[in-house]
């Protein structure tokens, strides 16, 4: 993967100038599982977290290795294996960072009662989205920190890659087997929306649009 840009992959997105990234512009219903992991976040080519606009060229959709499911592992732990969290390797690796650094890595916890809230927390979440399944923040919410959807973004050949927010809910929903979650497309491959553009036509945004109603028109067959 080059972590710089070319300047074909400048020229490549010229079209799109009007197609600026700005969160929770677009967005789809889609299927957690056939979401990929390709990176963590400090993994991420520098130049896509900067870049402004939505369609994002360069290599970083090309990925020789998936990660398996941020925090899945750990929920299973809890939920499926049904240890206490006092038992967990999770909770186990917090301590350990809270003794060795003074904080936790993700999320950054600086006390033991701080690790005791979160994972409160994190069986609250659980139980609702068990009961109720998934729920979208409201809109309101989603301009502050640790309260925006689940956040993806989308490879030339329509990769769901996993970047962003909504880590602990994307991995419950896998957990729970839920069919579908609402999303927010954070950027995409401009190769991406040309393939859009060949299959349904009509202006940019137009085919954007299709291309990810069709992604929930998809969960709602399964």
């Amino acid at each position: 993967m080059s972590k710089n840009l070319s300047l074909r992959d400048y020229f490549s997105t010229y079209k799109y100038l009007s197609l600026r990234r700005r969160y929770g512009r677009w967005s789809a219903e889609i299927r957690p599982d056939a979401v990929i992991y390709p990176y963590s976040s400090k993994q991420w080519p520098n130049y896509i977290k900067r870049w402004p606009l939505f369609a994002c060229p360069g290599d970083w959709d090309l990925v020789q290795h998936r990660n398996e499911p941020f925090r899945l592992q750990q929920f299973k732990e809890l939920f499926v294996d049904q240890l206490p969290y006092q038992e967990s390797a999770s909770y186990a690796g917090m301590l350990s960072d809270l003794k060795q650094f003074g904080v936790t890595h993700a999320p950054k916890l600086r006390s033991q009662k701080e690790i005791d809230a979160y994972y409160a927390g994190v069986y609250a979440l659980y139980e609702s989205m068990q009961k109720d399944g998934y729920q979208r923040r409201p809109v309101q919410d989603r301009s502050c920190k640790g309260q925006k959807e689940i956040t993806i973004r989308i490879g030339r050949c329509g990769e769901l890659m996993k970047a962003g927010e909504g880590t602990h809910r994307l991995a419950l929903a896998r957990l729970l087997g839920l069919k579908s979650v609402f999303a927010v497309i954070d950027v995409v491959h401009p190769q991406w929306i040309e393939k859009s553009q060949k299959k349904y036509g009509g202006t940019v945004s137009y085919a954007i649009q299709q291309a990810l109603s069709a992604l929930t028109d998809t969960n709602k067959d399964q």
